[in-house]
Order: structure tokens, then sequence, then C-alpha cells
């Protein structure tokens, strides 16, 4: 109960946004958006997804996978993003894994998410859902190459600005990685 009193007592002093609120979880999608720009990690948005017709939809779901480094070294590999303005603890991390998370990793593989206001330090960490309180920084993120296509190959992004990789690139680049046989 002492680290979840420090911890709730360390985020009243720092964060203005009441955890857990409606526009507090819209303003955390949208800083995850920000960093997945500013990190050059082409992601549909859960509005693209919706668009097609999706109705269980990670905030982010990923063009082409990445990797995330833990905190003991060990490397995740996180084909979607949840973006969560909570603090994570052991009901609520457990109600969203069986509720949300499961739908997910049945569907896109493994995945990350942020609990932007932290999360218990003994919560558990599912092989297939990794947990954090931040966006991985640069040297803890590690992203496939990517193609350049010749102009006029017809293959166009999409009409969302973080549509930034073509399908047939997204093929070529897996590829590339396949073991040689």
């Amino acid at each position: 109960a002492g680290l979840f009193c420090n911890a709730v007592t360390k985020l009243a002093s720092t964060h203005p946004v009441v955890p857990g609120s409606l526009g507090s979880g819209l303003e955390y999608e949208a800083k995850l958006y920000a960093a997945l720009h500013a990190a050059d990690v082409p992601y549909w948005s859960e509005q693209d997804l919706r668009k097609r017709g999706l109705f269980k939809t990670p905030d982010a779901l990923l063009q082409i996978p990445i990797c995330v480094a833990g905190s003991s070294g060990d490397w995740h590999v996180v084909h979607w993003i949840d973006s969560k303005a909570s603090f994570g603890d052991d009901r609520t991390h457990s109600q969203q894994l069986e509720g949300q998370y499961r739908t997910y990793i049945n569907r896109y593989g493994p995945g990350l998410v942020i609990y932007w206001f932290g999360f218990l330090a003994d919560l558990t960490n599912d092989s297939e859902v990794h947990i954090t309180d931040t966006f991985p920084s640069s040297n803890k993120l590690m992203q496939l190459p990517r193609l350049e296509l010749p102009a006029g190959t017809g293959a166009a992004a999409g009409p969302a600005s973080h549509l930034a990789v073509p399908r047939a690139a997204a093929a070529a680049t897996a590829a590339s990685f396949m073991p040689v046989q």
C-alpha cells in the first residue's frame, strides 16, 4: 500500500490531469501519436482501423513491428501499442489483459502498453504484453530498415501522413529478414 500511496502522491504533484479522465485519455493518445511520428514509426491509428471496419483496436497498430528493450536488457517484439492515461495496478492490468490485450495478441501479435502515470513495480509483465510508463527512447527502440521505392511505382502511402511505408515495401523489408534456407 505504501508503494501505491507514494506513486499517487508523486502523480498528483507532477501531473495536472486527473488519471483516467476522458480528456486525459485523448491527450495521452495524442502524446503517443506524436512520439511515433518523432521516432518515424509508421502506424495506423485507432481511428484509421475503425474506418476500415475493425472494432477491437489498439491505439496504434504498427505497420512494421519494432523491438523495444526491457529494463533487464531483453528485447520485445511490438506489433501494437495501447496508451493508458492511468496508473497500472494489478486489478486494472489483469482486467485489461483478459478483456482487451488478449484480443490484440490473438489478432496482431505481442504489444506494448504505456501506463503514462506509472505502474506497480511487481506488476505481472506478460511475455506478450510489455509494460512501460513512457514511449521508448531511441536507444531502446529498434526498427527494421526501410526500402526506398523508385518514383512512379504506384505504391501510395494512403490518406494519412502517418501511413509512411507502402505495403509492398513493408512486405519486402520483412522478407529480407527471413532466414535463408
